[in-house]
C-alpha cells in the first residue's frame, strides 16, 4: 500500500495592509521630560507565508513607512526586514496572532538620513470574513537603534485587511491517501470496490461542508470516478476516511511490466460561503496484466476466458464432434471433457513449474505476486505450472457449457467439472464413486491436469486420490470457476486472435474437416455402458 500525509494549504501566502498609528515612548527631552516625538501615523506591509510542515508558523517580510512628528518636522521612516509569527485559531473564523521580526531603516529629515537596525514585535486579532479576506487589529512596538542609543520607540496600532492569495483563507486541509497496488485483471472490480482510502483531516477555521471526493489516472481513465457519496460535514479539527474507487479502462491491460502512473485526488468543498478545490498529487503502482496474489483463491478465475476466440475455436470443434458420435459412454459431458484433456496433450502441452513463482511457495504467502498464464498465452508456449494448466482447462470446459470448480489445497491447485449426473445415478454407474467429488447432489470429477502427458485416466485417479487424501477438508478450498465473477469477471487478453490446429485423431481441429473418430473410454470406469 501507498500512502503519505499531505498537508494541502489552501493558502500559504498573505498579504496584509494596515494604517496604524504611531504612539511614540521614548526618547524624552531630560530638561521637561517630554517627549521628543509627537503621535504620528503610517502604513504597514507585510507578506506571509505559512510553512507546510506546521501551519501555526510563518515567516515574512515586513515594510513600515512611518511619519513621526517632532518639533516644526516630521521624520519619515522607511523600516524593512524579516518576521517569524505563531497563529492560532481558538474558535471559529477568530485567529490570535504574535509577531517579532527586525531589519534596516532609514529616517529621513532636513538635516540628513539616518540608517541603522530596528527590532519590532506584536499581537493581532482578527476575523475570517471569507476563504480570501480577513479583518485585523494589532498592537506593536517598535524600536529604531542608534549605535549607543536609540532614536525612538513607541507602540503603533492599526486595523486593516490581511488578503490570502488564491483565495484560500489561512487555514489548512491535511490529505493521508493510501492506494493499493493495481492489479489490471480485476480493473473493472475498482469500481465499487475500493482500492484504497482518503484520510482528510480539517484544519480550517470553520466546518467544511458538501465534501466531494474523485480520483483519476489519465494514462488508464477517461475521467475523474466520484468517490462514495457527498460527505455532508467535516467538522472543524474532524476527519473522515472516504473509500478510492477507480473505472480503468481497457488499456490498462496493455501493462504487460510493472508501472507506475501519476494519479491525482480531487477534492472540493464549501468553506466559508465559497467553494475550495484541491488536488493531491499520488503515485499508482499497476502491476502487469498476469499478475495476482493468492488472498482470495476465486481471483484465478478471472484468467478463466472462455470467450477467447482461440479457446473457443479449440474447444466447440472437439465437443461438436464427439457430440455427434453414436455412443452412450456416460454423457456428452464426461467424453467432452476426456475428449478436450487428451486434445491438449496431442496439442503438445506440457507441465512445466515456475521456479521464478512457485505456486506451492506463493499460495502460502497471500500479498506476493504471482505470475499466471491466459489460455492463448500456455497455448503459445505449450507449457505452464499447475494453475496455468488448471486454468486452460477450466477455460476449454466453460467455453462448450461445461461448469468447473477449481480445487486448492495447501501448495496445489488442480480442476473439477460437474458430471451433470445426480449423485444416485453417478454411485449406480461407477465402480468406485469414491472417485468423486460429491456437491449435495452433484457429482464433479476431479482432474490433477499437471498430468495431462499421462492421459485423462491417470489424471483423473490421482487427482481422485489427492481428495481423499487431504487430511483436514477444511483447508480445501473448492469453488465454482464462475465465482471469480465477482471480484471483476474474466478478462480478454488482447490480440489473442487466431485458431490453433491440431491434430486429433488425424484431423484437424481448428479446420474442422473430417471425422475426429470416437473417444475411446475404458470400461473399467463405470458399470452399465459398454467401452466404445
Amino acid at each position: 500500500m501507498r500512502g503519505c500525509c499531505v498537508r494541502a494549504v489552501t493558502s500559504n501566502f498573505t498579504l496584509e495592509a494596515f494604517p496604524q498609528v504611531n504612539v511614540p515612548l521614548g526618547p524624552v527631552e531630560e530638561s521637561t521630560g517630554d517627549r521628543l516625538f509627537k503621535t504620528g501615523g503610517g502604513l504597514q506591509f507585510r507578506g506571509n507565508f505559512h510553512l507546510p510542515f506546521l501551519s501555526m508558523l510563518s515567516t515574512g517580510m515586513l515594510l513600515n513607512l512611518d511619519f513621526l512628528p517632532f518639533g516644526a518636522e516630521t521624520m519619515t521612516v522607511l523600516g524593512f526586514g524579516p518576521e517569524a509569527a505563531v497563529t492560532l485559531s481558538p474558535v471559529t473564523r477568530f485567529n490570535l496572532r504574535a509577531g517579532f521580526g527586525g531589519g534596516l531603516y532609514l529616517a529621513m529629515i532636513e538635516a540628513g538620513t539616518v540608517r541603522n537596525p530596528f527590532l519590532t514585535g506584536g499581537v493581532e486579532a482578527s476575523y475570517l470574513l471569507n476563504p480570501g479576506l480577513s479583518l485585523g487589529l494589532s498592537v506593536n512596538y517598535r524600536r529604531l537603534l542608534l549605535p549607543d542609543s536609540y532614536l525612538y520607540d513607541g507602540i503603533s496600532v492599526s486595523f486593516g485587511a490581511r488578503w490570502h492569495v488564491g483565495a484560500g483563507g489561512g487555514s489548512r486541509i491535511e490529505y493521508s491517501p493510501m492506494i493499493e497496488p493495481v492489479f489490471p485483471l480485476f480493473y473493472s472490480y475498482y469500481d465499487d470496490h475500493a482500492l484504497g482510502e482518503l484520510v482528510i483531516g480539517n484544519g480550517e477555521a470553520d466546518a467544511i461542508y458538501n465534501v466531494q471526493v474523485s480520483f483519476y489516472v489519465p494514462r488508464y481513465m477517461d475521467q475523474p470516478k466520484p468517490c462514495g457519496v457527498t460527505i455532508g460535514q467535516i467538522p472543524r479539527s474532524g476527519s473522515t476516511n472516504v473509500p478510492i474507487y477507480a473505472l480503468f479502462t481497457d488499456d490498462i491491460f496493455d501493462v504487460t511490466e510493472s508501472d507506475t502512473a501519476a494519479g491525482e485526488i480531487l477534492v472540493s468543498y464549501d468553506y466559508l460561503g465559497s467553494r475550495m478545490e484541491q488536488s493531491i498529487a499520488v503515485s499508482v503502482d499497476i502491476n502487469n496484466r498476469n499478475a495476482l496474489t493468492w488472498d482470495d483463491d476465486r481471483k484465478v478465475a478471472a484468467l478463466v476466458t472462455s470467450k477467447d476466440p482461440v479457446v473457443l475455436g479449440f474447444a466447440k470443434g472437439i465437443a461438436g464432434t464427439i457430440r455427434a458420435e453414436d455412443t452412450t459412454a456416460v454423457n456428452d459431458t464426461f467424453r467432452i471433457a476426456l475428449g478436450l484433456f487428451e486434445a491438449i496433450q496431442v496439442y503438445g502441452i506440457n507441465y512445466i513449474p515456475d521456479p521464478s513463482t512457485p505456486y506451492i511457495e506463493l499460495s502460502d504467502n497471500p500479498t506476493a505476486v504471482d505470475y499466471c498464464q491466459f489460455p492463448s498465452q500456455t497455448f503459445a508456449y505449450r507449457a505452464g505450472d499447475c494453475d496455468d494448466l488448471a486454468i486452460l482447462y477450466a477455460a476449454l470446459l466453460e467455453s462448450v457449457g461445461i461448469e468447473t470448480a477449481f480445487v486448492t489445497a495447501p501448495g496445489h491447485i488442480y480442476l473439477a467439472f460437474n458430471l451433470g449426473m445426480h449423485r444416485e445415478d453417478a454411485e449406480d454407474l461407477f465402480d468406485n464413486p469414491s472417485d468423486l467429488i460429491f456437491r449435495g447432489d452433484e457429482a464433479w470429477i476431479p482432474v490433477e491436469v499437471t498430468l495431462v502427458r499421462d492421459g485423462f485416466l491417470r489424471a483423473w485417479q490421482v487427482a481422485a486420490r489427492e481428495w481423499r487424501e487431504t487430511p483436514n477438508r477444511r483447508n480445501v478450498g473448492l469453488f465454482d470457476g464462475r465465482e471469480g465473477l465477482g471480484l471483476g469477471g474474466a478478462v480478454g487478453l488482447a490480440g489473442t486472435e487466431g485458431v490453433i490446429l491440431v491434430s486429433v485423431g488425424g484431423v484437424g481441429v481448428g479446420g474442422y474437416s473430417g471425422n475426429m473418430g470416437r473417444v475411446w473410454v475404458p470400461p473399467v470406469w463405470y458399470r452399465g455402458c459398454a467401452g466404445e
